[in-house]
């Protein structure tokens, strides 16, 4: 929006801005340089105005809808979900160990931990307590631990063990109790089971989904709420990736930049491009990238949309793809002619942008 010209405050809680990216991702996975110089790019922009120490209630949400023209729920997720099982009290929870892991008091966990819950915000726990003096990490879930990726691999380098089907009976001083009877010592538990939204601020008006013993706030495709004048982006909506949430971001900024201009605002409607048509093998794995813009634009492979490359139009073997001109300016398309098409795939294999689709006749 700032770029388009509009005002944009923020208010924030905290003393920086970030939310859980700047908050809770170990700086291993996010390094701290980098998330300073886009925190710098971005306070340097007109029109933004950052507001710190803002603790939000039903009148400082109120006075917020009385002096702006439109105002943008993002607070995110941050209240950890807990069990209520016996010894529950002794539990820490993953936002608050990772929350702390970042700041200049971090919590000592001792040498053994058992942490509930085996996701990939799991993994994040499990190396900042192997970081912060631990020896031995376990990690317990109910179901086949949903961790994927870099965070399992590293929690795994690092010796952390995954351990499933486990059910928490009760966690004592010594450790965490399993109903199958087996016992695992620790000096500290910690939960990582997903946080939910703190919406206490917001009127009875806005509309709210029940969802897992949460509130999550409705919203149709533009992030619009059931308040024409009150927007709602990223985990406070639904949960999901930070890509998630700054596209949600874009949209709703995009539907409002658009009603104040008065042009009419539609949805991004496009496809999504599968991974398995991006070929990436067409990249070229230069870490320094191009010596200017217009070298490093030729690199870019537009994914998405036809580059011209006429890679399609050459491997065709039975000559049945073509290139024509449209009568817009610089506009062209490149067609199949079902009557040469053998299904060979050749085309949709070598298209680097996944342009082309193979579909049953």
């Amino acid at each position: 929006m700032a770029r388009a010209g509009v005002k944009a405050h923020i208010f924030e809680k905290d003393k920086q801005l970030g939310g859980k990216l700047a908050q809770v991702i170990p700086w291993e996975r996010l390094p701290m340089a980098t998330w300073q110089q886009e925190i710098e790019r971005f306070t340097n922009m007109d029109n933004v105005e950052v507001h710190f120490g803002v603790d939000m209630n039903p009148a400082e949400f109120a006075k917020l809808q009385k002096d702006f023209d439109y105002v943008i729920v993002a607070v995110g997720t941050h209240e950890p979900r807990r069990i209520p099982f016996p010894g529950h009290e002794k539990v820490v929870a993953a936002l608050d160990f990772l929350k702390a892991g970042k700041s200049d008091k971090p919590l000592k966990p001792g040498k053994q931990v058992v942490i509930i819950g085996a996701g990939n915000v799991g993994c994040d726990v499990a190396c900042e307590a192997y970081r912060l003096g631990a020896e031995q990490v376990t990690l317990v879930d109910i179901q086949k631990p949903l961790a994927f990726g870099k965070e399992k691999e590293t929690a795994e380098a690092l010796g952390a063990v995954f351990k499933w089907p486990i059910m928490t009976k009760e966690v004592t001083d010594e450790g965490l109790a399993a109903n199958d009877g087996s016992f695992i010592p620790a000096q500290t538990v910690i939960i990582s089971i997903g946080d939910v939204p703190k919406l206490g601020f917001l009127p009875d008006n806005i509309e709210c989904l029940k969802v897992g013993g949460a509130s999550w706030l409705k919203t149709d495709k533009a992030g619009r709420t059931s308040d024409t004048k009150v927007f709602a982006v990223g985990d406070v909506e639904r949960p999901g990736l930070a890509t998630s949430a700054l596209g949600a971001g874009k949209t709703a900024a995009e539907a409002i930049t658009a009603e104040l201009e008065g042009r009419e605002w539609q949805p991004f409607t496009k496809p999504v491009v599968s991974l398995k048509n991006l070929t990436l093998e067409h990249y070229s794995p230069e870490p320094a990238g191009g010596a200017n813009q217009n070298e490093e634009a030729d690199r870019c492979l537009s994914c998405g949309s036809c580059r011209d490359c006429h890679l399609c139009e050459t491997i065709c073997p039975t000559n049945a793809i073509s290139r024509r001109e449209l009568p817009e300016v610089d506009s062209y398309e490149y067609i199949s002619d079902d009557n040469k098409c053998i299904a060979c795939g050749f085309c949709a294999d070598t298209c680097p942008c996944g342009v082309w689709q193979m579909r049953t006749n």
